[in-house]
Order: structure tokens, then sequence, then C-alpha cells
């Protein structure tokens, strides 16, 4: 769910060269991993009971790609 969206360019954000194109959003995530080699797996709480507290994606671009 986009929450938000916002743009960074020359204009908004003088001096600091760097822009992009960014959404705010909203995830929840579970996951789970495994290491045969040390017998060690972890396993997240399940993604219904995760909270978001804040959530950003987007590309960015600054330095020399900047100009």
């Amino acid at each position: 769910m986009v929450t938000a969206l916002l743009a960074v360019d020359g204009s908004n954000n003088l001096g600091h060269d760097f822009g992009g194109q960014f959404v705010f959003n909203e995830a929840q995530v579970e996951w789970s991993a495994q290491n045969p080699a040390s017998d060690f797996s972890f396993t997240s709480n399940p993604r219904e009971t995760s909270v978001n507290v804040f959530s950003k994606m987007g590309s960015e671009r600054k330095g020399v790609f900047f100009r």
C-alpha cells in the first residue's frame, strides 16, 4: 500500500547533490534461514505479527550521476 510519493531533485535539495523517486509504503516480512554446516536455523514470527514502523522504496542518484 503506497501512502505517499516523494520526488527529490535540485529544486528541493540544494547543496546535497542527490535526487530520486521514492514511495512511502507499508511492509510486513516473514523469513527463515538455515546453515546446515553449523546446524543453525532461524524462523521469524509470522508476518501477521510484525509491526511496520517505516518503509520507503525508491531509486536514488548522487555524486557525478546527479549532475
